[in-house]
């Protein structure tokens, strides 16, 4: 099981390489004080400045490094952190086949980036959890709770909160359905139907004859879903050859098709 220590390059870290400071930086201390087989860095600094701070970290340990680079809009920036480190993570997982043993480091970056690498351990990406200090060295660090067990809970029951505010009728909510002209009765309760799945991540199958606004309808479904802010993608699926929709859909390996 490979031992991969997953961090940002931070502030403290790059000083520490030049001299700049007493001691070794969060990165240099954790591997001298833990024994790993591939060190993944993540920086948001420049590789003018990165570089040399790697080769420096290269002379202190055999382990392999490679290292990431995201230019951020800012370091403290949820929405640019959180998919910087998934990529990071899901690259690392199809590298290694095999079941990670992943450490994340909480000392180097900013606080949101620790936050951030506090919750994947907890969700996505279980993983150990250190950070340093010239007082006390590295150590593991325990959380006094379980996300999955008593914060994920209460997030759903919030989603669901939202569920059972639309339930009833047609909600306020549901603007995102107005542009759908009808006057039936029957309408009213698609729609209605439709506006109370959206908030959940479900599949949602519609069915009808062509032209009566299928994609109209999964087009507002998206737009009052959670993944509103998200790219939607509709495929006409009438319009692939039937053995070639599976690899159009889904991809396919170079070669797997006969000249």
């Amino acid at each position: 099981m490979p031992r991969i220590l997953v961090c940002w390059v931070g502030q403290t870290d790059l000083k520490a390489s030049r001299g700049e400071i007493d001691g070794l930086g969060p990165i240099a201390n954790a591997i001298a004080a833990r024994p790993f087989d591939a060190i993944r860095l993540m920086a948001d600094y420049p590789k003018k400045e990165v570089g040399p701070f790697v080769e420096w970290l290269k002379t202190r340990t055999d382990t392999p490094i490679r290292i990431d680079y995201y230019k951020l809009k800012s370091p403290i920036d949820f929405e640019e952190i959180f998919p910087a480190c998934r990529k990071t993570l899901n690259a690392l997982q199809t590298e290694n086949p095999d079941v990670l043993q992943l450490t994340f480091h909480l000392s180097p970056g900013t606080p949101h980036m620790a936050t951030t690498w506090v919750i994947l351990s907890e969700t996505e990406f279980p993983a150990r959890l250190i950070d340093s200090s010239l007082e006390q060295g590295v150590k593991d660090v325990r959380l006094p709770l379980s996300l999955t067990a008593e914060w994920l809970p209460s997030y759903i029951k919030n989603r669901d909160a939202k569920l059972e505010g639309i339930a009833p009728e047609l909600p306020p909510q549901a603007a995102q359905f107005k542009h759908i002209l009808h006057h039936s009765e029957v309408m009213k309760k698609v729609i209605s139907r439709a506006s109370k799945v959206a908030p959940r991540s479900v599949p949602v199958l519609i069915e009808g004859e062509s032209g009566t606004g299928k994609e109209l309808f999964a087009r507002a479904i998206h737009d009052a879903s959670l993944r509103a802010d998200k790219p939607f993608v509709p495929v006409n699926c009438g319009a692939l050859p039937g053995d070639l929709i599976e690899s159009t859909l889904f991809g396919h390996e170079k070669g797997a098709f006969t000249q």
